[in-house]
């Protein structure tokens, strides 16, 4: 993949966790590195991660688009036990010029996506 279409898929995933309510805490470019094991003949891969809060349907919605391209090699989500500090999900929500409240409710963790690539 050249940088293009890996930006392009960073920003579908940041599209789909926004469109569906969510808050992006952070997002990380882990940029191109050797895979630990070879996954499918593949020695390299592209990282990236991006933290954030939402629902279990942003969740699924995002693994079901990673099942389905085949570019996507490996990827893990993980749900955080704390919650995110709301001065930092409120900070980056205005400096994204969104007019979203990040609010985290009851049982409402953070979920993490690491996508290795």
């Amino acid at each position: 993949m050249n940088d293009e279409d890996i930006t392009a898929l960073i920003e579908r995933s940041q599209t789909i966790i926004t469109d569906r309510k969510g808050v992006i805490a952070k997002s990380t470019n882990g940029g191109k590195d050797i895979l630990p094991m070879k996954s499918k003949k593949q020695k390299d891969g592209y990282y990236f991660l991006i933290d954030f809060a939402g629902d279990g349907a942003i969740v699924t919605e995002i693994e079901r688009n990673y099942k389905i391209d085949d570019r996507i090699l490996k990827f893990i989500t993980v749900k955080k036990r704390e919650r995110p500090p709301a001065k930092a999900l409120s900070k980056n929500c205005r400096s994204r010029g969104k007019r979203t409240q990040a609010r985290v409710e009851g049982d409402t963790a953070t979920e993490g996506r690491l996508s290795i690539r």
